[in-house]
């Protein structure tokens, strides 16, 4: 029975499909796959043994050596393989789950993700639509999916939930710094809300952001990394919030025992971003597709690490529910492929038979580079890698947006 006091509209979609295969050592399994040799821990990670000890621990190292019994060399290992929609690894009974800023860019392709699972009971995204676009979950026909137009900070509801995910923010530059309290809310009062609503014992699951490195000067950054920041900078409200939310979190963590996964996400690109974004890919291909010259600002040899959004999503769905491990975070996803925005101007010119490109002056505090350290990424999910190139996405992501220029015009 759903209990909020706000409007509850149930969205159509089209059919779901099931994935192929799942990785899941506890799953009700049809295939045994060969042994596989499980990867050597990297400094600072402990590994649990035992069958299903696929378990990874954050040790400091100024806490001295691994505690007995825990070993950090590399096993042998069944993997099994399911024929099943993917769920939370080690969880059987049904979840009822929140996702915040649902209908934005990135929630609306992890609520796809989530709808996957033979585990959830609902799905109750939270949006108010300030980036978020309706359309991007209009597609979905779930009798699990329930949508509540609101924000985040002052949701009225007396449920509560097995699952929590906080993406509700605005990730651009020229959104965020218009808005700067709207941004610290979002994140921040979004935060305190959502925790009121997680059932004890429930998982808290926050996407922050790579912003929380400012402008490095150490390339790639690993998350050990305290980040070169200006917190009273034009882009503060956005970093700082972040980075304010993680401490919160990990502070419940440690003082409460709450069950906390936090990702830092890299440059995420695809399909479902606004036309207005105003970040680079989506700003190049609006512009060639518009005729009009692509704007570069700077010199255009600030750097970046495109992800594609599935590539990243997947990321999400492994660290949060599938792949099982104890880390809590924080984790850095994206790709490590690092390419200039000069670059990437070019070939989306390339890619529309040679598109002028004009250069304005760079915006404050523009990071010079981006580009994550991966390597407890991919400790924790082994099976996960970027796997489209920038070159493929920006292709798919400029047919997605020509597909969608087409329809409007056809309105």
């Amino acid at each position: 029975m759903v209990l909020f006091d706000a409007t509850i509209a149930k969205l159509r979609t089209t059919d779901s499909t099931p994935s192929i295969t799942q990785i899941s050592r506890k799953s009700r399994s049809t295939i045994i796959a060969p042994l596989k040799a499980r990867p050597k821990a990297p400094c600072g990670w402990q590994r649990q043994s035992g069958f299903d000890g696929n378990r990874f621990h954050a040790r400091n190292p100024d806490q001295g050596p691994m505690r007995p019994g825990l070993r950090a060399h590399t096993k042998l290992s069944v993997v099994a393989i399911s024929m099943s929609f993917p769920q939370a690894a080690g969880r059987d009974v049904v979840r009822s789950i929140l996702i915040s800023g649902g209908a934005g860019f990135i929630g609306s392709h992890l609520c796809d993700r989530l709808l996957l699972r033979n585990d959830l009971q609902k799905l109750v995204v939270v949006d108010n639509l300030w980036t978020g676009l309706f359309e991007n979950i209009a597609h979905i026909n779930d009798p699990r999916f329930h949508f509540v137009k609101s924000d985040v900070e002052t949701l009225q509801t007396s449920e509560t939930f097995d699952e929590v995910y906080h993406l509700a923010s605005p990730a651009s530059p020229p959104w965020y710094m218009q808005e700067p309290k709207r941004t610290i809310s979002a994140n921040l009062l979004g935060a305190f809300r959502l925790l009121d609503v997680l059932k004890k014992g429930g998982r808290f699951c926050f996407t922050s952001s790579s912003e929380v490195y400012g402008d490095p000067l150490v390339s790639p950054q690993p998350e050990s990394y305290k980040g070169q920041v200006d917190c009273t900078g034009p882009r503060s409200s956005y970093d700082e919030s972040k980075r304010c939310t993680e401490s919160l979190l990990f502070e419940m963590q440690r003082t409460q025992g709450l069950d906390v996964k936090v990702v830092r996400p890299f440059n995420i690109y695809g399909p479902r971003t606004r036309f207005d974004d105003g970040r680079a890919v989506s700003n190049f291909i609006t512009q060639a597709l518009s005729g009009r010259p692509i704007t570069v600002f700077g010199d255009g040899l600030q750097s970046r690490s495109w992800g594609y959004v599935d590539d990243v999503v997947d990321g999400f769905a492994r660290y949060f529910w599938i792949d099982e491990t104890d880390y809590k975070g924080p984790l850095n996803v994206g790709n490590d492929r690092e390419i200039s925005v000069l670059e990437v101007a070019q070939y989306v010119s390339s890619l529309m038979g040679g598109v002028p490109i004009v250069f304005e002056p760079s915006p404050p505090q523009d990071p010079t580079n981006r580009r994550p350290d991966l390597t407890n990424a991919h400790y924790v999910m082994p099976e996960w890698s970027c796997k489209i190139t920038y070159e493929q996405g920006v292709a798919m992501t400029l047919d997605w947006f020509r597909d969608q220029m087409k329809a409007r015009a056809a309105e």
